[in-house]
């Protein structure tokens, strides 16, 4: 098929097709760590020191091991194509890559409930996962979520969610380790206060 035509053309360091994702890989060439962001640890009063700085990151350099879940740097610009295409039930700027069934299924919960609650940094009742994404099932570990939500976090602090039944996707880039969910729990219940049903 030509998806796979395309993900066999994908460069290492970036995939440019079929998303033309071309910020995102696995590393940043030397071309590009101009506009390569330093990544900062917070302390518990919100202090910030340089925890990786571009000039000696580790993410200058191809790893050695390309992980199917993990390691991936981008822009907010890319990040935005791929959650858009997801809001999208799997197309883009009128190019299907997923059939709508497929991201239906990989955004549902497919956890049995003897697996509830998930402990993953603490307890998360009500909160389940799908095919790479947790999702909000029910519970009150994230009030402002509603059911059906999902989303992932990544370990700058970077964030995304989206909720189907609002039309709704949003993504936060904070840049700080350790990860958290600062600016995500800060704005989550605002921006959906500001929906309008």
């Amino acid at each position: 098929s030509n998806l796979n035509e395309s993900l066999l053309q994908m460069p290492r360091s970036g995939f440019v097709q079929p998303l033309d994702m071309h910020d995102t890989g696995f590393h940043v060439p030397p071309e590009k760590r101009g506009r390569f962001a330093t990544y900062y640890k917070s302390d518990e009063s919100g202090t910030l020191t340089v925890r990786d700085e571009t000039k000696s990151s580790k993410y200058r350099f191809a790893p050695r091991f390309f992980s199917g879940g993990g390691g991936l740097v981008s822009t907010a610009r890319d990040y935005s194509r791929f959650v858009q295409l997801l809001l999208n039930g799997g197309e883009l700027y009128g190019v299907r890559l997923l059939k709508p069934k497929t991201v239906a299924t990989m955004t549902r919960n497919q956890l049995p409930e003897q697996a509830f609650p998930i402990a993953l940094g603490g307890e998360r009742p009500g909160v389940g996962f799908g095919l790479g994404f947790s999702v909000k099932v029910d519970g009150d570990y994230d009030p402002d979520a509603p059911v059906g939500e999902y989303l992932w976090n990544g370990i700058a602090s970077t964030h995304f969610w989206v909720s189907p039944d609002h039309d709704l996707a949003v993504i936060t880039m904070e840049q700080t380790a350790p990860r958290n969910m600062n600016l995500s729990k800060a704005i989550k219940g605002i921006i959906y206060d500001a929906i309008e049903e």
